[in-house]
């Protein structure tokens, strides 16, 4: 049986965490997208381990007010420190205008529907409010990702409409 922890991030999760989000993306949020389009709007795993090596540094050293939070969950076949933990899961956090914002949520495809993204999202939800007074969550989640908008809605909360509007700038 094996041993789910949720935790801070570690330097040596980053890459852990790319490979699992480049998984989601590829099988969960752009599943539909031809190869031309995956091209434009996904990211490929250096590129996220990137993106993830700038937050966890933003996170531990230019975080004073905490306002900001990253967790992982991370499991283990034993409860032994030493035990090589696989990252299944990160959540990245944070609080603006008096919201808690969920930046991104992201649970490794075989492990969707085990609950981590549910304990994910309590620990950090939980973690936040010890910190600070939030009026509310905030996020945003691809229309057509039923599993995430079955966990956002067993949290009570409700969808909102809201579109990008895309195109060029005028100048």
């Amino acid at each position: 049986m094996s041993i789910v922890r949720i935790r801070m991030p570690k330097a040596s999760d980053i890459s852990g965490i790319a490979r699992m989000q480049y998984r989601s993306m590829r099988m969960i949020e752009y599943r539909h997208y031809t190869e031309k389009e995956l091209s434009v709007y996904a990211m490929e795993t250096d590129q996220i381990m990137s993106m993830w090596s700038e937050r966890l540094v933003y996170a531990e050293f230019c975080n004073d007010d905490e306002r900001t939070l990253i967790l992982v969950a991370a499991e283990s076949e034993n409860e032994s420190p030493d035990a090589k933990e696989s990252v299944i899961g990160v959540i990245f956090v944070s609080v603006l205008d008096g919201f808690l914002y969920i930046r991104s949520l992201y649970v490794d495809p075989d492990r969707v529907g085990h609950k981590v993204g549910t304990a994910m999202l309590t620990n950090a939800i939980l973690l936040m409010l010890k910190r600070h007074y939030v009026g509310g969550l905030r996020l945003e989640v691809f229309t057509d990702n039923d599993q995430a908008i079955g966990l956002y809605s067993s949290f009570g909360m409700k969808p909102a409409d809201f579109s990008y509007q895309i195109g060029r700038a005028h100048v």
